[in-house]
């Protein structure tokens, strides 16, 4: 393990030693991680859960780089990012499962439980009045946002679910339920002030939108798929067609205007990363905007920050997870009309040091040499011409999220130059990292084990 994040880039400098101390002390997080159980989620046999061992090691690595953040934080990090990876699953393994009219339905009973709570934290509602047990937390099924004295099948997600058996709307309404309220209602979240308990709310809204517009999405790319293949891109279709990219199966929809639009708004709030970051300041910097901030350029920058970050996960995310995607006919960055190849194609040198699937992987090379990219899924009976633009298409969208990281960096460095308070700029380079690390990683390898 440590000689694979020793070619991440934000490890290319540390030595050896310094890497293997930190997986041997990440390990000592992973069986309490594993034993973790929220209680929030159906557990299932067919998922892959290597990622599981990446979340105490981003979080320890990171923190080595010489943030020294406390353990507490470290650990609450680690809880919330499993329980992200276990609702990303969740929606897709079980809530696309729906019909669209039940998916339709539950975007509505999510926006009355976004009511309901945010009712709760108006201005002159008392701290205390919003502290609240998990069991109490308000159902997704109530009309008018109530918070009923007992959740009906409170628990029940404890239960083992196998691929046979099926979750109800009802259950699922009840269950993301409880997934919002294990923030809303932390220790550590009610004690900071209503606007920013309000501004988590509104996040955790917006990702659970952000699942359901995903899954209708990624509905809309099968039927795309299944009017005509899309050659040239990561698949088990049969690539046997010398014909490049057809228009008829590219993505688009009249809800998405352009590739930008899409990736700065409901591809980084589907992330998670906005409502981690805002969680994240609760527990190491509680009120931090109120007690620490000054001005309103450093709220903006940071939260213009965090947007970016957001946008360059999904970037990173998608290149690394596209042979996958593809499997399971999910939307990925690829398959937006910007990606096409409308101009000169990769020259045949760049095709054939593709074919070499083993070459070089050193994820720090310039993207821009797309000698070093791999056609995952790619059959050979597509020809160079399909392999090559598939390359071109991934060489592009790493471009794009080296582009915006160094955007980030430059954020980062005006906040310090605006005089920001040193301890909390600690802490957030310290999350930007640890998040920075996840995409290092996709592009490396993708982690995430298939859902579908």
């Amino acid at each position: 393990m440590s000689a694979f994040i020793s070619n991440l880039p934000l490890f290319h400098q540390e030595p050896q030693w310094k890497l293997t101390a930190s997986v041997i002390e990440s390990s000592l997080f992973l069986p309490a991680l594993l034993r973790a159980d929220f209680g929030i989620f159906p557990c299932t046999d067919k998922v892959s859960r290597e990622y599981l061992q990446f979340i105490p090691l981003t979080c320890v690595a990171c923190n080595n780089l010489g943030t020294q953040v406390d353990n507490a934080i470290l650990w609450n990090l680690m809880l919330a990012s499993k329980l992200s990876y276990s609702a990303d699953e969740f929606m897709e393994k079980f809530v696309t499962a729906q019909p669209s009219t039940e998916r339709r339905l539950l975007r509505l009973s999510i926006d009355k439980l976004h009511k309901g709570l945010a009712q709760r934290l108006h201005p002159e509602t008392d701290v205390q009045q919003v502290q609240r047990r998990p069991s109490e937390s308000a159902s997704l099924s109530s009309s008018e946002g109530s918070v009923p004295a007992q959740m009906e099948i409170a628990g029940r997600s404890n239960i083992f679910i196998d691929d046979s058996q099926s979750v109800s709307v009802a259950d699922i309404e009840v269950i993301l339920s409880h997934f919002v309220n294990y923030f809303t209602s932390h220790s550590k979240v009610v004690i900071n002030s209503h606007f920013i308990q309000l501004r988590l709310l509104r996040q955790l809204h917006a990702y659970l939108v952000a699942q359901l517009t995903q899954l209708e999405d990624n509905a809309q790319l099968a039927i795309n798929l299944s009017a005509q293949v899309h050659k040239g891109y990561p698949a088990s279709n049969d690539t046997s067609s010398n014909t490049g990219p057809s228009s008829e199966s590219i993505f688009h929809t009249p809800q998405h205007s352009s590739y930008h639009a899409w990736v700065d708004t409901i591809s980084a709030d589907h992330t998670s990363v906005p409502f981690n970051f805002t969680f994240f300041t609760c527990v190491a910097a509680p009120d931090y905007e109120a007690k620490i901030l000054s001005s309103a350029k450093q709220r903006y920058l940071i939260q213009r920050a965090v947007r970016t970050l957001a946008t360059t996960c999904r970037m990173y995310n998608d290149y690394g997870s596209a042979a996958r995607d593809r499997a399971e006919t999910n939307l990925n960055s690829l398959d937006f009309p910007e990606f096409m190849t409308l101009g000169p194609k990769t020259d045949d040198r760049a095709c054939q040091g593709a074919e070499a699937k083993n070459g070089n992987t050193d994820i720090s090379s310039t993207s821009t040499d797309v000698s070093y990219l791999t056609c995952d899924g790619i059959s050979d009976s597509g020809g160079c011409r399909e392999r090559s633009e598939y390359l071109d298409a991934k060489a592009n969208l790493l471009w794009l999220a080296e582009y915006e990281t160094k955007g980030i960096q430059s954020t980062l460095n005006e906040l310090d130059t605006m005089g920001t308070d040193a301890a909390l700029m600690n802490k957030i380079r310290f999350y930007f990292n640890v998040t920075d690390m996840y995409g290092q990683m996709y592009v490396a390898k993708d982690i995430t084990g298939r859902v579908k």
